[in-house]
């Protein structure tokens, strides 16, 4: 009910345009490889290969505690929906001055017409998936990438994966 409660009032903020995200100079390849490493024991569980894709530089400027939420929600959702002997594997690339991340698995896919939805609050692709979650996880990623300035691509297709990406402008 905490962590509810905790995801309702994030999104409350942004809504009102008081979500806080201090920016700062920092080294996205250490919070993808912190993330990655973190998500590894889940991934090893199940049986997926949670693998990091980092070029240097990835110095940017943004705000870590937020960079590192964003990834941990997009890489949990990668994670329920990749059957085992799957891969996740989270990219930061220099592109044109900035840092693009990325959050690709092979898994199962999002549905072509539930691809407009998945950012909306308490939507779920899958509503036989009943595992834990309110539908907010994506919506959360959202606000904290407009934060930034930035905005979540997503493709994706049934039985060929999923792949978001953002890019943080330094």
């Amino acid at each position: 009910m905490g962590a509810l409660t905790e995801s309702l009032l994030t999104l409350a903020r942004a809504d009102a345009g008081e979500l806080e995200m201090p920016l700062a100079a920092m080294d996205i390849a250490r919070v993808v490889t912190e993330v990655v490493r973190s998500s590894t024991v889940i991934g090893e569980s199940r049986r997926i290969l949670v693998t990091a894709d980092l070029r240097s530089p990835t110095v940017t400027t943004a705000n870590e505690a937020g960079i590192r939420r964003l990834l941990l929600i997009l890489v949990d959702n990668a994670l329920k929906h990749t059957p085992a002997g799957g891969v996740v594997t989270v990219s930061a690339l220099p592109v044109n001055g900035g840092v693009a991340l990325e959050v690709r698995d092979n898994g199962v896919g999002i549905p072509h017409d539930a691809l407009p939805h998945i950012f909306e609050r308490f939507f779920s692709a899958d509503a036989s998936h009943g595992g834990p979650g309110a539908g907010l996880g994506l919506s959360i990623a959202q606000a904290i990438a407009a934060a930034h300035g930035s905005e979540i691509a997503v493709e994706s297709a049934p039985g060929q994966g999923s792949r978001f990406s953002l890019l943080l402008k330094s």
